[in-house]
């Protein structure tokens, strides 16, 4: 059971939105739509329709890549490859999804991880676990870069660092931030939507 379950996990890493149809916008603004995935890497898998030759896109290929929606029969989905800002110095590119649209705009990545174990798998190997994780990120006027808020715990030290970045134009979330009491600990979603409906 476990095996199989592992098995499931590393398949739908590599044929995630495979049935959907997408649209891809370029740097030059502009778009072509057809049939794709996401590959490893962030890279997009790409079929003018589904018995086409396959093209790989990315936000370093000939055709740079700035943004991709996937259209699903419940609703689209939008992600754009943004500069993911770490430290002074450090920074790397990534394809994030966007949860919420506004002056600040809130991405999220989930991606699949490993733990390794020392127990044995029953094949004479090593075993290990796969599971699932969701960061965040957050953006002003849609600036290239957004920075890491990782699980989107508001209530840390971190976050009202980043906080002061963001919002410092809007004293009334400053405060209720500070308080702790008007968002959950895990919110995040709910201190955007405040900022860009009533700080504007």
């Amino acid at each position: 059971m476990k095996n199989i379950l592992l098995a499931t996990l590393i398949l739908l890493e590599f044929t995630l939105y495979s049935q959907n149809k997408i649209t891809i916008t370029f740097a030059d603004g502009s778009k072509i739509k057809g049939y794709g995935r996401f590959k490893m890497g962030d890279k997009i898998r790409y079929k003018k329709n589904k018995n086409s030759k396959k093209k790989i896109f990315s936000y370093d290929t000939k055709r740079k890549v700035r943004k991709f929606t996937v259209h699903t029969k419940e609703t689209d989905r939008y992600f754009e490859y943004k500069i993911v800002q770490r430290f002074k110095r450090l920074s790397y590119i990534k394809l994030l999804e966007v949860e919420k649209f506004g002056k600040v705009k809130l991405y999220k990545y989930t991606g699949t991880y490993r733990v390794n174990s020392f127990a044995t798998d029953g094949i004479g190997g090593f075993g290990g676990m796969r599971y699932s994780k969701t960061k965040y990120y957050i953006s002003k006027n849609n600036s290239i870069r957004v920075r890491d808020l990782r699980i989107g715990n508001t209530y840390s030290r971190r976050f009202r660092r980043i906080a002061k970045r963001y919002f410092s134009d809007c004293t009334d979330l400053m405060k209720k931030i500070k308080s702790r009491e008007y968002f959950d600990r895990y919110d995040i979603f709910s201190v955007v939507d405040y900022y860009n409906d009533n700080c504007n």
